[in-house]
Parts: C-alpha cells; structure tokens; sequence
C-alpha cells in the first residue's frame, strides 16, 4: 500500500494494553502494514512473530499455541516464541534436515509499565541489539489501566496525526450541549519537557466540566 510509505520506522509502537494478551494465547494484528501475531507464554513472557508460516504462508494466528509453540494449522509445523521449527511432522524420523534454519520473523516485544510495545524495522535484518528501550508509562506496578479506549481512523495516517495534535479545531468540532459550547472557548495552555525520546506533556489539572 502506498500510505504505508509514510509510516516512521525503526520505532517501538504500543500494540495493546498487557491485559489484551492473555497466556497460552494468540492475537494477530496489523501494525504499519505488517500482519503479526502475538503470544504469552506460559512463563508469562510476551513476543511477536510475523503472522506467516516460512512453509506455506498460512497465517500462524490460525494455528494453536500451548503457551509453549505455536503449530500452524496447515502442515503442522510448530514454533517457538523466538520463531524457529521445532517440529515438522511430515518429516520421516530418520531425517537429517536441519529444521533448526526454518524462521518465522520475530520481531523485538517487550512488557513495560501494563502496555506490550513492539519494534517496526526498517530493515528485517537491521541490528536490532543497539535498539533502546521502549517508552516508560511510568505506571507502578502497583496500578492498573481502569479503561483503555481504542479508535480506528478510517484515512491517511498523515490526516490522522495532524487531526490529534491539531488543537485549535478541537474547541469547534468538539462541542457538545452537556459539555462544551461557544459561550465557554477559552485560551488553554500546554507545556512540554524534553525526554531521552523527544518530548511529553508535562503533568496539569484536567479541565474542568463548564456548567452551562
């Protein structure tokens, strides 16, 4: 797709909150074009692997996953959460194939702060060893998300960023009877800190409800 050209890679994006993904169980997902699947082993570990067997390119999110391996539901092939065959069953027992260099493509995941992140490559077979850590919600572990809301933006990536950082539209198009009229527009102001990973919006009182 040609949109997806515009897509920023070599970055960690937020794929779903931790309890999305619950162990001994699949999720498949598409993140900048990219079909993946997503696992929680029985140990509780996360990862992420491109949604297609290496032998037939079934999708593996088809097949089932024991918390262990995951075995594609074509040929029977299972795999590891690090992507690689350990077993194809058609295989005669005395075969000497090394079924080791079959590959599905694993992709860097990681569990931070209730959230699992996963790295989009520019290259598949960049080096992923020097990538930094994912970002930091700071939530403790104490703390749980109470409500997570999830939106999908039927346009152009671009339009759909410009559209959520865009301030100075929210207070024409949002309005609404109980909430927010033209009687109640008033200057607001943001600030933002410089971070290790460019910048966040310092912590501020929420605004408050105007009675009308």
């Amino acid at each position: 797709m040609a949109d997806n050209q515009l897509f920023l890679r070599n970055m960690w994006y937020l794929a779903m909150p931790s309890a999305k993904l619950r162990v001994g169980k699949l999720l498949s997902k598409e993140i900048l074009g990219d079909k993946l699947v997503f696992g929680r082993s029985n140990e509780g570990e996360v990862f992420a692997l491109r949604d297609n067997c290496p032998h037939r390119g079934v999708p593996l999110s088809y097949g089932w996953y024991d918390g262990k391996e995951i075995q594609c539901c074509y040929h029977g092939w299972k795999f590891n959460s690090d992507g690689v065959c350990t077993e194809i069953p058609a295989l005669a027992p005395d075969s000497n194939i090394n079924i080791c260099k079959f590959k599905a493509v694993k992709y860097l995941c990681k569990e931070i702060s209730g959230t699992i992140w996963v790295y989009m490559p520019q290259n598949k077979q960049g080096d992923l060893e020097s990538v930094v850590a994912p970002p930091n919600l700071l939530v403790t572990a104490d703390k749980t998300f109470r409500h997570v809301e999830t939106v999908v933006l039927p346009c152009n990536v671009d339009h759909a960023v410009i559209g959520l950082i865009d301030p100075a539209h929210v207070t024409f198009v949002h309005q609404s009877w109980f909430w927010r009229n033209k009687k109640s527009l008033r200057i607001k102001e943001k600030h933002f800190v410089p971070t290790e990973m460019g910048f966040m919006m310092a912590r501020h009182k929420p605004s408050q409800l105007q009675r009308l």
